[in-house]
């Protein structure tokens, strides 16, 4: 990695470091890694959020991981159930393996050859946290049987 990447990658962090004291979030930093963990309460399930600024490839990358994980039974309602609500984002993603049954929601930004305004973090942010807020009661529901594959395809 050159010099000229992880200067700007120290100055994307120090950017969005900057961006979450100046709406009051609440994080811890590791500044030696460029990472941030902090997390946000929705309107049902706790939200664990985990930034990372990726010097070498140049990538702001946003992970929240699912507090729950879907049984056995329920793995392919929920893969289907994924592929439809990602389907229909703009931004993000919800990345699930089949095989295990976690699931994360994912957000990235490219700052190759740019510098990143502080708005792009409270994009990132508003838009994860709505997103996750949405859908993850929802996926945990279908994973419980709380919730059909055809009840989750009517509201969605």
């Amino acid at each position: 990695m050159t010099e000229e990447k992880m200067q700007r990658a120290q100055r994307t962090f120090a950017t969005l470091c900057q961006n979450l004291d100046e709406h009051d979030w609440h994080y811890e930093k590791d500044e030696e890694n460029l990472e941030i963990e902090c997390g946000a309460r929705g309107e049902d399930l706790p939200m664990d959020i985990r930034i990372i600024v990726d010097a070498d490839r140049q990538l702001i990358i946003l992970l929240s991981v699912m507090p729950f994980v879907a049984p056995d039974t329920k793995r392919l309602d929920v893969a289907i159930a994924t592929s439809i609500v990602n389907n229909k984002l703009v931004d993000g993603c919800f990345d699930y393996d089949v095989t295990s049954g976690h699931m994360i929601f994912r957000m990235t930004s490219s700052f190759i050859e740019s510098e990143i305004d502080s708005e792009v973090f409270t994009y990132m942010l508003m838009i994860s946290c709505h997103t996750i807020d949405e859908y993850n009661d929802k996926f945990f529901m279908l994973g419980k049987g709380m919730l059909s594959i055809n009840q989750f395809l009517e509201e969605n």
